[in-house]
């Protein structure tokens, strides 16, 4: 594997003109190379990539110190081509496959992230938008379900997840306020939210770590409070019964409605799990309004369209039936979920009545003995 440590301090410093120039022809081939060597034809060399990330490093104090002789115009352009050879070298780190790599991550992000303030960047905010998210509900709904396919790969190792939960912990630290975000379509929100609280849920479970296990807890319970906050049942209504009146359009809206409904059946599932009703969503008015306005209408209209399709063949009819099979499984689990939800309220009102009546009798009882 040939080794770029030649493109070192000297050689950069040496270049007394057109410094933005020969930069950006330095670092062309540089990534390029990184790129070829981090897909993993040399896997088989296992310290070659971090010797290159190594140079890598070296390459960027360079231009950092480059930076540091010019003036004006010229320093803002060549420290906004380092902020962007850091991050795309973050990048390359993250997404490597290679073991070596993989192990030493950390160690390696650290140093390049040591660019970022000196770019005038910040690691967190650059990463997240962390000031905007603290001010704005749907934007840190926006970056919750940007964490999906990193949680929920199997291709990324439990230290990258972990980093991954750390930084979405930080994004619910120190919300300034919250924006007027009346009109905002959060049910284009749901699909990529429920993956992510999915995921999430699955690292609690199974992380060998028991403080990556604990992370994945909070991290859950904070993200569920902001549903919590914003009335996630009006969520699932949005979708299952939009305000233009009628059912949800199907197939096309199969996706959405699919993750209302999970969405609906995991609020059921996490309040019955912790003998809760935050949300309201185990009141016997609320499961009678989902199961009569949501869920039965909606039971209606995809056995309709299934039935319909099983007469016809042809592709379009076999993606129709792929896409709304999941959603007709996910619907029966939710009717099961309101029946047994129902029933456990009647049984509680019943003892509620028995044992109210009894107090009753007994105190009636106590007057005629006295």
């Amino acid at each position: 594997m040939v080794n770029f440590s030649f493109f070192n301090i000297s050689v950069l410093l040496r270049t007394q003109r057109r410094h933005i120039e020969q930069v950006k022809v330095v670092l062309h081939v540089i990534l390029d190379y990184l790129y070829v060597a981090s897909s993993g034809a040399y896997e088989e060399d296992k310290d070659s990539l971090n010797d290159l990330l190594s140079a890598a490093i070296i390459i960027g104090s360079s231009i950092q110190e480059i930076c540091q002789k010019l003036e004006g115009q010229s320093k803002e352009v060549l420290c906004a081509i380092l902020g962007l050879y850091v991050l795309q070298n973050i990048a390359l780190i993250l997404g490597s496959r290679q073991r070596s790599v993989v192990e030493t991550s950390s160690l390696i992000v650290a140093k390049f992230s040591q660019f970022l303030p000196f770019c005038g960047l910040s690691y967190f905010g650059l990463l997240t938008g962390l000031s905007k998210i603290q001010e704005a509900r749907f934007r840190r709904w926006q970056a919750i379900g940007m964490f999906k396919h990193t949680l929920s790969s199997i291709d990324y190792p439990w230290n990258i997840k972990s980093h991954g939960i750390d930084l979405l912990l930080s994004m619910f630290d120190g919300i300034i306020y919250e924006e007027d975000d009346s009109g905002v379509d959060f049910s284009s929100f749901l699909p990529n939210l429920f993956s992510s609280l999915m995921a999430i849920e699955r690292i609690m479970m199974g992380a060998p770590d028991p403080l990556l296990r604990k992370r994945a807890f909070i991290a859950l319970r904070v993200c569920l409070g902001q549903l919590w906050g914003f009335k996630a049942l009006e969520i699932v209504e949005m979708v299952l019964r939009p305000p233009k009146g009628g059912p949800p359009s199907l197939p096309e809206d199969s996706e959405p409605v699919l993750s209302a409904l999970n969405l609906y059946g995991f609020i059921i599932i996490i309040e019955l799990t912790g003998k809760t009703n935050y949300t309201g969503v185990l009141s016997e008015d609320s499961l009678r309004k989902a199961y009569s306005e949501w869920i039965m209408p909606l039971r209606t209209l995809v056995s309709g369209i299934l039935a319909e399709n099983e007469n016809d063949g042809g592709k379009l009819d076999e993606s129709i039936t792929c896409a709304l099979s999941p959603v007709q499984l996910v619907l029966h689990r939710c009717i099961e979920l309101i029946e047994e939800s129902l029933k456990q309220t009647w049984q509680n009102s019943i003892f509620h009545c028995i044992s109210s009546n009894f107090q009753v009798q007994f105190k009636i009882l106590l007057l005629f003995c006295c």
